[in-house]
Formats: C-alpha cells, sequence, structure tokens
C-alpha cells in the first residue's frame, strides 16, 4: 500500500511529460501557421482534456497522500507536518498546475500580440516549475519511505 501514492506519482510525471510534448508540438504548428486540417483542433482539444485531468489527478494525489500517510503511519500527528515537506511540495506543484491551467484557458482571450505572447511564453514555461515541485515531492516521498515520518515539530515554551 505504501507504494500505491509513488506509482501514481511517476504517472503523473510521465503524463505531465506527455502533456508537455503533445503542447509544444501545438506552438509549432501555430508558429508554422500550419493548415488546421492536420488534426490540430483534436490536439488542441486533449491538450485541454489533459489539463484538467492533471489538475485533478494532482489534487486527488494530494488528498490520497495525506490519507494514506495518516493510515499507514498512525503515529503521525500532522500529516503536512512530519513528512520533510512533501505535502506542501505537492501543494506548491498544484497551485503551478493550476495556474498554467488558467492560463492556458485564457489564452484566446488575449487580443494584443505581445501580451499574448507572453502568455503563451509563460504558460510554456512553467510545466518545468511544475516538473521541479514533482522532482522534489518524489525525493521527499522517498525520504518518507526510506526513512518513516520525521519527528514532530516541538513547541519551546518560555517559562516567565
Amino acid at each position: 500500500m505504501k507504494l500505491l501514492h509513488p506509482l501514481f506519482m511517476l504517472g503523473f510525471m510521465y503524463w505531465l511529460y506527455m502533456q508537455r510534448n503533445l503542447g509544444l508540438s501545438l506552438l509549432d504548428h501555430d508558429r508554422r501557421h500550419a493548415p488546421a486540417d492536420d488534426g490540430f483542433e483534436g490536439r488542441k482539444a486533449r491538450h485541454r482534456t489533459w489539463g484538467w485531468l492533471l489538475t485533478g489527478f494532482c489534487f486527488a494525489g494530494l488528498i490520497a497522500g495525506a490519507l494514506l500517510t495518516g493510515w499507514v503511519y498512525p503515529q503521525i500527528q500532522e500529516p503536512f507536518g512530519q513528512t520533510y515537506g512533501h505535502g506542501y511540495i505537492g501543494a506548491l506543484g498544484l497551485g503551478c498546475l493550476i495556474i498554467s491551467l488558467i492560463l492556458g484557458l485564457t489564452i484566446k482571450s488575449v487580443v494584443k500580440p505581445r501580451i499574448r505572447e507572453r502568455f503563451v511564453s509563460f504558460h510554456t514555461n512553467i510545466v518545468y516549475l511544475i516538473a521541479v515541485f514533482a522532482v522534489l515531492s518524489l525525493v521527499t516521498g522517498a525520504g518518507i519511505l526510506i526513512l518513516g515520518p520525521s519527528q514532530p515539530t516541538t513547541q519551546i515554551q518560555v517559562v516567565p
């Protein structure tokens, strides 16, 4: 059961890589001004659908990770606080994924070419930040599996 969440994480990272490749092919198609009859609209729809699914998958992983951590390690009092930052890093990755999804959905509504180009550039490059968070999340998740949960943070009490 401990390996279920990491396997899903690896699947997410592979899917993110496939989404990046699909997006880059769409960007290349757009830059070449190629005719739209070569399946461009279908690939664009798949890219949009995968974006929604990746976001939902990441959100489900965040929730499932917290629940599985509490189930596998019942001694943990703070699922996010005793996992070497794993949950926090996952939440940051999810936030970047949501930003990328929103940017991707609103690119069409941007009229000015320079601003639209910046939207596309940021949307294209944020996948690398998501990948960094995914790798950090994978490393901290491996730390939990190998080392077990970290010690709970202690509160320093000042006695007057």
